[in-house]
C-alpha cells in the first residue's frame, strides 16, 4: 500500500527511484510469509494425512520428533532464501527506475510455479482425500459399531477440519495465480518502448495486482470462521452479545452418574446416528 500511494503522490519522477540492493532485499523479506504460509498448507495436510491413517489410536500417540518437523517445514525455503541474500555482493550506486518484485527480479515466477504453488495443490488434493476417506470410515463403524468413541470422535475432526482447509488451498491458489496472471500479461503487454511512461504503468498494475493478497487474508479468515462449527457458534455468540447473557446465568451442577448411565446414553446417541445414517 505505501508503494501505491507513492505512485499516486508523486510529483517527481526521481521520488520513485530506489537503490537495486535495498529493494531486492525488501522483496525478498516481503514475499517470505507469502511461501512460508503455502508451506504451511503442505504441513498441515500431512498431518490431517497421519491423523486419517492411524485415527484409532492418534489421540494415544506422542510424535514430538514429528510436530518439530512439521512446524519447521514451513520456514525450510523462505530461510535458505533468506541465506543466500546475506551472501550476496551489494552494489551501492545501482538504482532501478521503480522498486518492485518485477524490478528487482527478487520474485521469478516459475519459482513460484514450481515450489510453493504444487504444494498448496497438493494440500488442497491431501485434504479432500482425508475427508472422503473419513467420512467413509465414519460411516463403516457407526453401521458396525466396532470401532470405539474415540476413533469416531477422530474420524469427525478429521471431516470437520478438512472441509475449511480444502477450501482455503484452493482460494490460496486462486488469488496467487490471479496475482501472477496479471503480471505476466500486463508485463508482456507495457513491454513497448512506444508506450509512455510503460515502467510507471507496470509498477500500478503490479501494486493493484498485490492487493490480492489482503484478499486472500479476508476470505482466509471468513472461511475459519463460518466454516468450522466450533468458530461459527463462537463468532455469532460474540457478535449477539450472548456472553453477557452466560454471565447472569447461575451455573448449574450436572445431578451424579453413575459411569453406566453415561456409556447408556452415549450409546443411545450412536444408536440414532446409525439409524439415521441407514435410512
Amino acid at each position: 500500500s505505501r508503494h501505491l500511494l507513492n505512485i499516486i503522490t508523486f510529483t517527481d519522477s526521481c521520488e520513485l527511484t530506489a537503490q537495486e540492493h535495498f529493494c531486492f532485499v525488501q522483496s525478498v523479506v516481503n514475499k517470505t510469509p507469502l511461501e512460508a504460509s503455502a508451506f504451511c498448507f503442505l504441513a498441515i495436510g500431512l498431518e490431517r494425512l497421519l491423523a486419517c491413517l492411524v485415527y484409532s489410536r492418534y489421540e494415544r500417540c506422542r510424535l514430538p520428533i514429528f510436530g518439530v518437523f512439521l512446524a519447521s517445514l514451513p520456514w525450510l525455503y523462505p530461510l535458505i532464501k533468506m541465506i543466500d541474500l546475506l551472501s550476496l555482493p551489494t552494489q551501492q550506486n545501482v538504482y532501478l527506475a521503480y522498486c518492485s518484485s518485477l524490478t528487482s527480479s527478487a520474485v521469478r515466477i516459475p519459482s513460484l510455479i514450481y515450489i510453493p504453488m504444487p504444494s498448496v495443490i497438493f494440500c488442497a488434493m491431501l485434504c479432500i482425500i482425508v475427508f472422503i476417506l473419513s467420512k467413509r470410515r465414519l460411516t463403516l463403524t457407526v453401521t458396525s459399531g466396532i470401532q470405539s468413541l474415540s476413533s469416531r470422535f477422530q474420524l469427525k475432526e478429521n471431516i470437520h477440519s478438512c472441509r475449511p482447509l480444502a477450501i482455503a488451498s484452493f482460494a490460496y491458489m486462486v488469488t496467487s495465480v490471479t496475482d501472477m496472471s496479471i503480471v505476466l500479461v500486463m508485463s508482456r503487454f507495457l513491454n513497448d518502448d512506444h508506450i509512455e511512461d510503460a515502467k510507471l504503468w507496470q509498477a500500478v498494475v503490479k501494486e493493484f495486482a498485490s492487493l490480492s493478497m489482503p484478499v486472500f487474508i479476508n476470505i482466509y479468515s471468513s472461511i475459519f470462521i463460518w466454516g468450522h462449527q466450533y468458530f461459527k457458534h463462537r463468532t455469532i455468540s460474540l457478535l449477539c452479545f450472548r456472553r453477557f447473557e452466560y454471565g447472569k446465568k447461575k451455573p448449574k451442577i450436572a445431578p451424579p452418574m453413575s459411569v453406566y448411565s453415561h456409556m447408556e446414553i452415549i450409546t443411545k446417541i450412536w444408536e440414532t446416528e446409525r439409524q439415521m445414517i441407514s435410512v
